[in-house]
């Protein structure tokens, strides 16, 4: 309950807020974090930064992502902040339906259902290669800069997969950072480097 409370009172904060962007990074034209998922018939657009535990910031009517930049400043220092434009606004299709709260909620429901088919591992397989250890993506590291804005899973030990974690790497500062997650998480910005052996 005190999540959708703390999603609702964002919401409603940001239309009180209005626009003034102090980052150099243009949301809600993000192609670093921005996508697109297929739900109820539209292509939501939507944009993910960092990791953490999950935040949704929702707009109100007429607004679009872009008027969440002070908040997406914010709060992706504590959460992973997951914005998408309501349909029919900002990226988002209009497809000639009504704009109903229903549709809107069902819309962000699928949103945060949405995920891969697969998972990093077996999508690996699937293409013959191996996912990196954290010592080759550390070695990856130095032949030059990878996961600047992004994260990339690695080889997570046994006994850490047992307890439902997985490992990924990331390059920020001058440095390669190596956190963790649950097994089951799943984000946009985040995929996974290999290697083959020939």
């Amino acid at each position: 309950m005190k999540k959708i409370l703390l999603i609702t009172i964002i919401a409603f904060i940001g239309n009180l807020n209005g626009y003034s962007q102090t980052s150099k990074i243009e949301y809600g034209n993000n192609p670093d974090a921005g996508h697109y998922v297929n739900v109820n018939g539209i292509k939501l657009y939507y944009e993910v930064y960092v990791e953490g535990e999950p935040l949704l910031l929702i707009h109100g009517n007429g607004g679009s992502i872009r008027g969440h930049s002070d908040k997406i400043e914010h709060f992706k220092n504590k959460y992973q902040v997951i914005a998408a434009d309501n349909r029919a606004h900002g990226k988002t299709q209009d497809i000639g339906d009504s704009l109903t709260y229903k549709n809107m909620t069902s819309d962000f429901n699928e949103l945060l259902e949405h995920k891969p088919k697969n998972n990093a591992i077996g999508m690996a397989a699937e293409m013959g290669i191996e996912l990196l250890t954290e010592e080759q993506y550390r070695e990856l590291q130095k032949l030059g800069i990878f996961d600047l804005k992004t994260s990339s899973w690695i080889v997570t030990p046994t006994d850490i997969r047992e307890k439902g974690g997985a490992l990924f790497c990331d390059y920020r500062f001058g440095h390669v950072f190596v956190y963790h997650n649950g097994a089951e998480s799943y984000y946009a910005a985040r995929g996974f480097r290999g290697s083959i052996r020939v």
